[in-house]
């Protein structure tokens, strides 16, 4: 079970994907970070994207994530 905060921002980002969310699979990998900013909690979520189907989708999730204030963790 995903805990609260995390929860709604992960629905919320799936929302905002509309049916490209069905071409992400959420995995327990450290390979990709996102943090929102003002967070109450600070958990990473990790994401697996089937990039062929992406690509059909009239989607730029670079945008949808910056929409929702997601941001990559510097290395």
């Amino acid at each position: 079970m995903i805990p609260e905060p995390q929860r709604t921002y992960l629905l919320e980002l799936l929302a905002a994907l509309g049916t490209a969310a069905d071409d992400f699979v959420i995995a327990g990998a450290q390979a990709m970070k996102f943090t929102v900013e003002k967070a109450r909690g600070t958990k990473d979520v990790d994401f697996i994207l089937d990039v062929v189907a992406l690509r059909k989708e009239p989607l730029q999730l670079a945008k949808v994530l910056e929409s929702l204030e997601y941001k990559p963790v510097p290395e």
